[in-house]
């Protein structure tokens, strides 16, 4: 019977998305996205979760290159959390045991690979190899798709989803969560920078796309 075949279908995929190889906790990661993605409210809502829920320390980084990066409410939250924000170049290594540092970069471009260079070389040169591509899920289909590439070309290994609230059919995200060399790492599913952040992200769109049990 098809609702059956629906929740042993969710079955299915949650089973083979949870299967791969967990990574450790981040500790030391850049944050890529095209611009107006909601890369540092996303930023914004790790923090929370990192200071709030898990009581760790630890600073960010702010980068620039040629072109502007706004900081929009990171300075203010930082203050708010107590977590420090420094501006490139500085220390990018972490400043207490166990602590993190979270670099927020410019945007980058999802058709021009050139334009990419210098995030890819300060990827390299100060050894960063938590990469966390920020993908607004909203973007139609063709959009996502050109930015989530021009983040595999970086070097992603995690990945976050904004504007889920947008978003009434949550199916095409299945498309992103089967490439074993990136770890979903959240859906921010609403505007607050302390909350509105899912991290059971195969759950969750299992909820939005499947039933789990059949009735």
């Amino acid at each position: 019977p098809l609702h059956r075949a629906l929740a042993e279908t969710s079955r299915l995929l949650r089973s083979r998305v949870e299967g791969r190889a967990p990574r450790p906790p981040l500790s030391r990661a850049a944050f890529l996205g095209t611009a107006g993605v909601g890369r540092t409210t996303a930023l914004c809502k790790w923090l929370s979760q990192e200071v709030f829920r898990r009581a760790r320390l630890g600073h960010v980084v702010s980068v620039e290159f040629d072109r502007p990066n706004p900081l929009g409410p990171l300075p203010v939250f930082s203050e708010a959390l107590g977590v420090p924000l420094a501006h490139f170049p500085c220390e990018t290594q972490p400043a207490v045991a166990g602590g993190f540092v979270y670099c927020d970069l410019p945007g980058m471009s999802p058709r021009r690979p050139a334009d990419n260079r210098p995030i890819a070389g300060f990827l390299d040169r100060e050894q960063i190899t938590e990469r966390v591509l920020v993908l607004n899920a909203a973007y139609d289909r063709a959009s996502l798709r050109d930015a989530y590439a021009a983040g595999r070309d970086l070097g992603a290994t995690h990945l976050v989803f904004t504007h889920l609230d947008e978003v009434p059919q949550w199916g095409k995200l299945w498309d992103y969560l089967f490439d074993e060399e990136v770890e979903p790492l959240f859906l921010a599913t609403g505007p607050s920078l302390t909350g509105d952040c899912e991290e059971d992200v195969p759950g969750a769109i299992v909820r939005r796309t499947l039933p789990e049990d059949s009735p």
